[in-house]
């Protein structure tokens, strides 16, 4: 399993790529550290499990296909991105 910082390392190329998709929707999710977020700075969707075990990886896709509802307050500030207590609430649509 990957550290926050590894984790970021790997993703840290592929920002630019990720900020010029037009057209294209893409959430991000983290399973571990929600400060892989501050990395990933155009993306308009991101979600935070804070953990990689099987049942939290299921509830993120069940979330993101409308399966599931989507609720969460941000513990922590993630500088730039969002504030501590920032967050959504949205029902599930299926």
């Amino acid at each position: 399993m990957s550290t926050p910082v590894e984790a970021v390392s790997h993703i840290s190329p592929w920002t630019p790529s990720i900020t010029r998709l037009s057209g294209v929707r893409i959430v991000g999710v983290s399973f571990g550290s929600p400060y892989v977020a501050a990395d990933l700075p155009g993306l308009a969707t991101y979600l935070a499990a804070y953990g990689d075990q099987p049942v939290l990886q299921v509830a993120v896709v069940r979330a993101i296909f409308g399966e599931a509802a989507i609720t969460g307050r941000l513990p922590v500030t993630i500088a730039g991105i969002a504030e501590r207590g920032s967050g959504i609430s949205k029902e599930a649509k299926r």
